[in-house]
């Protein structure tokens, strides 16, 4: 079987067995990638595997699509080899430091320096850690811990969401995320539902169960019926055939942060190149790396499927459009930056 891999300014097609590593992977690339295994980091469906796992356990086929992506020590040595920029970062973003990340909505995460890389001609941009993933960033979304903004708290320690009127509120567990339904001792296990499809991305009450002492109550049973009074709980699971669409919703949620980054790392490339800070091949390079970027985040979008009904289907419309116009923009720099090329050769 082959993979197709895509990714730093290059595409290759490598021949593998479902038994092969990722770590067999990454060898059989070196002679076509140019760099060391070592050096490698590859995303199957924009996460990064370990290299002990196999094509097969990865559910990866023949045609499946990889991204290459550089690893740590990659951008450590990427930027080692490159020109300094003419600006450097502050003194405390050094590898290692513990920084807060200005992510998407304006949220503030705790995260870690991992790299910093020192090959854009204008500012350094670094690789950091949060949530369990790595990204790369600007180094404007980054702040000091103790200069006064608080980082935004997670989901189980947030305020829970709330919805509806009434003398009963009842406290739903989702998860580790809390919602407080108000409602009457006449309310119905379906009224209760129809609170609670507001506060978990517009999921439709016929998706969600709802448990009472380990039990699922029907639709037309009552809180007073169930023995509920304030401060009763709740349990809410979601039937199993939501399941897809709630990976689905998940994807387009990750996929927010991603294109934000895309976003500004395509902008930057675009004025090096409007400036001439980057020209030739390394543009072109750079350009389709990006392209490839954009190309796997737009399959991963793709592929996802929330209830069409949720907030998250129109998200993710937004979100393909986007991708849409960025492929667009990055074909026209390169067709724009491939003519510039021709005519230098030729003495235009």
């Amino acid at each position: 079987m082959r993979l197709h891999v895509s990714g730093l300014g290059g595409k290759h097609d490598v021949d593998v067995t479902p038994e092969d590593s990722l770590r067999v992977v990454k060898q059989r690339l070196e002679p076509m990638a140019g760099l060391d295994a070592d050096q490698m980091k590859l995303l199957v469906k924009g996460k990064q595997p370990d290299d002990a796992e196999t094509v097969g356990a990865l559910g990866l086929t023949d045609g499946a699509k990889v991204m290459l992506m550089r690893s740590q020590l990659g951008a450590k040595k990427a930027a080692a080899a490159a020109p300094a920029p003419a600006s450097a970062g502050p003194s405390w973003l050094v590898v290692g430091a513990k920084v807060l990340y200005r992510a998407a909505g304006g949220t503030l995460e705790h995260a870690t320096v991992r790299a910093v890389h020192m090959d854009d001609l204008t500012a350094p941009y670094y690789t950091i850690e949060f949530d369990g993933s790595e990204r790369q960033t600007a180094g404007d979304r980054l702040l000091k811990p103790d200069d006064g903004a608080a980082p935004s708290t997670s989901a189980a320690a947030a305020a829970p969401a709330e919805a509806g009127a009434g003398s009963v509120t009842l406290t739903v567990m989702q998860g580790r995320r809390q919602l407080l339904l108000h409602c009457e001792p006449t309310s119905r296990v379906a009224d209760l539902k129809a609170l609670a499809s507001g506060l978990v991305d517009g999921t439709p009450p016929t998706s969600m169960r709802l448990l009472s002492k380990g039990k699922e109550a029907s639709d037309e049973s009552t809180v007073e019926a169930l023995g509920l009074c304030s401060g009763g709980k709740l349990m809410l699971l979601f039937r199993a055939g939501f399941h897809r669409a709630a990976v689905g919703a998940a994807v387009v949620r990750d996929a927010a942060p991603l294109l934000t980054d895309l976003r500004e790392r395509i902008a930057a490339t675009r004025h090096k190149v409007t400036k001439r800070l980057l020209r030739g091949a390394e543009a072109l390079g750079e350009l389709g790396g990006l392209s490839d970027e954009v190309a796997a985040l737009a399959q991963d979008v793709t592929n996802a499927a929330p209830h069409e009904a949720a907030e998250a289907a129109a998200r993710r419309t937004a979100q393909l459009a986007e991708l849409e116009n960025l492929a667009a923009e990055l074909e026209e720099a390169r067709r724009v930056e491939a003519l510039a090329e021709l005519r230098g050769q030729i003495g235009r």
